[in-house]
């Protein structure tokens, strides 16, 4: 559903009239949280494909074997106990989890790498 559908729904079950602004307003918010849902999901798969995200994992492995697209996806969806890289966006713990054991972790690598 659109943004200005999911407004216009909003608005037909109001109670009473909505001024152009308050129109205006709830459409902004709403939109602004449909764009914000991904965000966590987006950033997961981002480091899925990212090769210094998988030599990051090849060090924490400490096998030196090639760590593919898949393999990273799985990595992240262990860790977060979840099934799918969107429910980082709506369960909170996973949200955590990816934050405190597969973010944070990665970005300090990243930053020691590069001095």
């Amino acid at each position: 559903m659109t943004p200005s559908r999911i407004a216009a729904a909003h608005l037909s079950q109001a109670s009473g009239p909505f001024t152009p602004e308050q129109a205006r307003n709830l459409l902004e918010e709403r939109s602004a949280r449909a764009a914000g849902k991904r965000d966590l999901c987006i950033m997961a798969c981002v480091f899925c494909k990212d090769p210094q995200f998988r030599n990051w994992m090849q060090e924490l492995a400490g096998d030196g074997m090639y760590v593919s697209e898949p393999a990273a996806k799985a990595f992240i969806t262990s860790l977060c106990r979840v099934t799918s890289r969107t429910a980082l966006d709506t369960d909170p713990a996973a949200a955590t989890r990816f934050h405190d054991l597969i973010r944070l972790p990665f970005l300090a690598w990243k930053e020691a790498q590069h001095g």
